[in-house]
């Protein structure tokens, strides 16, 4: 068990969470949405106080709290797990073997879940559940698991036994599933006929009546540079107040909202990174 800082066993009196007598934890494992910490940690007063609200607040799992800030690690928060459940705390070598086993279809549902198959029998099959879990829904019962580690750890035994065909997706899989939507092809073929046609029009006009074709395309562009302009406007216009502007957004859970990146280029602006690095970190999704 890692200590942090000067803190309590949760499930104490000092801490307020109880009595001293641990309370009971035998379906943690069942209950991998992280709603109780196991006993043991040691969290001051104040920061478990803090991830409660938190907790509330943002309708995240305390320990998923008191992770992102820094006030407990993911190691100890997992192998103080596996002690009282009494499951192996599974580290690198064990999930890349489990990793290795893995069709590459299902790369998306064991980040999704957190879980990955760790072994086989004739009857079921045992998992190697990453805590603490996304999702508060779960359909993996407590026989079935059959350890516990980090979503880092089982993410980095992903990319270690995927890392060739991550790239590949990287780069080309939108183009694969959805080549209308990927801008590896400039132009479909349809696009490729039309842009084609226009510009045989265009020399055919030029070479039938040069003085008239010139016109025509003049106030054809003038018309679409003002077309882009008076869209921009429109878009600084103040919002009409409407139910489709003042309704608020549907809130998502985490494991529902689509993955982004957001691309910072750099170059001799060294001097900016320290401000450019406190804005990303305080990006809320």
């Amino acid at each position: 068990m890692d200590p942090i800082g000067r803190g309590v066993p949760i499930g104490s009196n000092a801490a307020g969470d109880g009595p001293a007598t641990p309370r009971d934890h035998s379906d943690l494992v069942r209950n991998t949405t992280s709603e109780h910490l196991p006993p043991g940690l040691l969290i001051s007063r104040d920061d478990l106080e803090f991830a409660r609200r938190e907790s509330r607040n943002t309708k995240t799992d305390m320990a998923s709290v008191l992770i992102a800030y820094g006030m407990i690690s993911p190691q100890a928060y997992c192998r103080q797990m596996s002690q009282n459940a009494r499951l192996p705390y599974l580290r690198g070598p064990t999930l890349r073997r489990a990793a290795a086993v893995c069709e590459p279809s299902s790369i998306a549902q064991i980040c999704r879940t957190g879980r990955i198959p760790a072994s086989w029998d004739t009857t079921v099959t045992r998992y190697a559940a990453a805590l603490p879990s996304s999702s508060r829904s779960s359909n993996t019962s407590a026989h079935e698991v059959a350890g516990i580690t980090t979503r880092q750890e089982l993410g980095d035994a992903i990319r270690h036994t995927f890392r060739q065909r991550l790239c590949e997706d990287a780069a080309l899989g939108l183009a694969r599933r959805a080549p209308e939507f990927s801008a590896a092809r400039r132009l479909s073929g349809r696009q490729s006929v039309f842009a084609l046609f226009v510009a045989l029009s265009v020399i055919l006009a030029l070479i039938a009546a040069p003085h008239a074709t010139f016109w025509v395309l003049t106030l054809a562009l003038t018309g679409f540079f003002l077309s882009v302009v008076a869209l921009r406007c429109l878009v600084l216009w103040p919002p009409v107040d409407s139910p489709l502007h003042t309704k608020t957004p549907q809130a998502l859970p985490d494991d529902e909202l689509p993955t982004y990146s957001v691309l910072v280029p750099l170059f001799g602006e060294a001097n900016m990174v320290p401000q450019l690095l406190d804005a990303l970190c305080a990006l809320d999704y």
